[in-house]
């Protein structure tokens, strides 16, 4: 999927479909509230991989989801 690079300020949370079952990750544009794209896992290789490809997002809005946090994603925002 391709990210417009207008969009600057995303939000990441999990989620399951059935509860403590393969998890997914959500990732959306907090300013126009829109889904950006849905990821087949909460690992932190995958999220990171994907923030990678968009170096224009400038912050990054996440839930309290331990690979998620300052020292799971390997990224720095600029």
């Amino acid at each position: 999927m391709k990210i417009d690079k207008n969009v600057v300020n995303i939000g990441i949370d999990d989620f399951a479909f059935k509860k403590s079952k393969n998890y997914c990750t959500l990732i959306f544009d907090m300013d126009k509230r829109q889904i950006l794209d849905i990821l087949p896992s909460r690992n932190k290789d995958t999220v990171s991989n994907w923030l990678k490809n968009y170096t224009h997002i400038k912050s990054v809005s996440r839930d309290d989801y331990i690979a998620y946090g300052r020292k799971g994603l390997n990224v720095e925002v600029n």
